[in-house]
């Protein structure tokens, strides 16, 4: 069987998702048969790591919290969030028609909370993932067999015995697993490459970087914007241009130097400052890359997934992405920016029994891939996120519009 690049599941048809709201994990099941319960879910978060696995669970893991994202429309959950004891997430779809996996880190806590106290980036990652399961619900589409292996890659309750030997309901009646697919090759690993997170800062728009801000918003000041945020933590991570003292601006602590430099780069960007966000263009910030802060070979285009993949994974270089919603008669709505600065691709395997020489051996079945998103809010929910496409088909109220990227960004002053 050859093996197949697996490019998670934005590329469905999104259809009709307009409207979401925040709840706790809601007492009715759905009927359908590809709905995953809260246990389920849980099962899937704790489920045995494998070697090259540990970053996203672990078996000695203790839940602190369960979370539900659901579509005000329908009722029914989308994903969950599932938060560890001393820090750290994962995200597990509600739909076996998706991968299990949708994003994670080994830090921090995903809470679920109204869309103006989360990163725009974020909620609008939230707001597609959401959209593609319920087009597959309502659409009524089957389940894809490779997605289908990788839920039947995690261990479940029912094919392990009490003394931890592995079962396939596949092969023959109470055949033990051989050792091959009880080691790091069973159910999902890391495969070709990780690259990221290349960046250590987690610098916000507000507390503290907006300090210096002119406009002022009550007791506080305006957000010193997305845009801004992006191009500054690029600049930090290449400490280039050396003229500033990038010592005097911290990993994770607002100071004034890096509040003043957030504001230079708001002037250069010709930002307009609001209380309710402050908002920048790509062609303004691109322009003040190249003429102000010697990235010349920086070039703005649409979003490309592979483009991405390349830059991160073989230059290992951050990317800047944007994107937007669509309003009324098209007009581009509240846009956002973040970088991505880590890119990890995956793989699923099986075990399969050959009747032949009777015998388990593992199979790659498939690739998929996930990125690291900064996402410019102090840190908050910077982790690993399935991100295959931005341009799903048939979806006017797609949140990423005219996504956007700005790659080569090399320094020379």
């Amino acid at each position: 069987m050859k093996n197949r690049i697996f490019y998670v599941t934005l590329l469905l048809i999104l259809l009709g998702c307009q409207h979401e709201q925040l709840n706790e994990i809601p007492n009715e099941k759905a009927s359908n048969e590809f709905f995953v319960s809260e246990s389920e879910a849980i099962n899937v978060s704790l489920a045995r790591p494998t070697a090259a696995m540990t970053r996203f669970y672990t078996h000695d893991k203790e839940i602190e919290s369960c979370y539900a994202y659901c579509s005000e429309e329908s009722a029914t959950t989308q994903f969950y969030a599932i938060n560890y004891k001393g820090g750290g997430f994962v995200i597990v779809s509600a739909d076996k028609r998706t991968i299990p996996i949708l994003a994670s880190s080994d830090e921090d806590c995903f809470v679920l909370e109204e869309e103006y106290l989360m990163p725009e980036g974020l909620w609008g990652w939230m707001k597609n993932i959401s959209c593609v399961i319920d087009s597959l619900r309502t659409n009524n589409l089957t389940q894809d067999e490779l997605v289908k292996s990788m839920w039947k890659s995690f261990v479940d309750i029912s094919t392990r015995s009490d003394d931890g030997d592995d079962y396939d309901e596949d092969g023959p009646d109470d055949e033990v697993v051989t050792p091959v697919c009880q080691g790091p090759n069973y159910g999902f690993r890391e495969t070709d490459a990780i690259v990221g997170p290349l960046l250590n800062t987690k610098w916000d728009q507000v507390n503290g970087y907006n300090s210096c801000i002119p406009k002022t918003c009550g007791m506080t000041n305006a957000p010193a914007g997305c845009v801004a945020v992006s191009l500054a933590q690029i600049m930090k991570y290449y400490k280039s241009p050396s003229t500033y003292n990038w010592n005097s601006m911290p990993d994770a602590l607002p100071t004034d130097a890096t509040s003043l430099f957030l504001l230079e780069i708001g002037k250069n960007i010709k930002i307009n400052y609001d209380c309710d966000g402050s908002s920048a263009s790509n062609d303004n910030a691109l322009s003040a890359l190249k003429n102000k802060y010697g990235y010349i070979t920086a070039k703005l285009a649409d979003y490309n997934y592979d483009k991405v993949r390349n830059e991160v994974l073989n230059a290992k270089r951050p990317v800047i992405l944007s994107g937007g919603s669509k309003g009324f008669l098209g007009v581009y709505k509240n846009g956002h920016s973040w970088i991505c600065d880590g890119v990890e691709v995956m793989g699923s395997y099986r075990c399969v029994y050959d009747e032949e020489l009777k015998e388990y051996y593992t199979l790659r079945i498939a690739e998929y891939l996930y990125l690291h998103m900064n996402w410019g809010w102090g840190g908050r929910c910077d982790g690993w996120y399935s991100f295959s496409d931005f341009h799903p088909t048939g979806n006017e109220h797609s949140y990423n519009y005219k996504t956007k990227m700005i790659t080569s960004l090399i320094p020379t002053l």
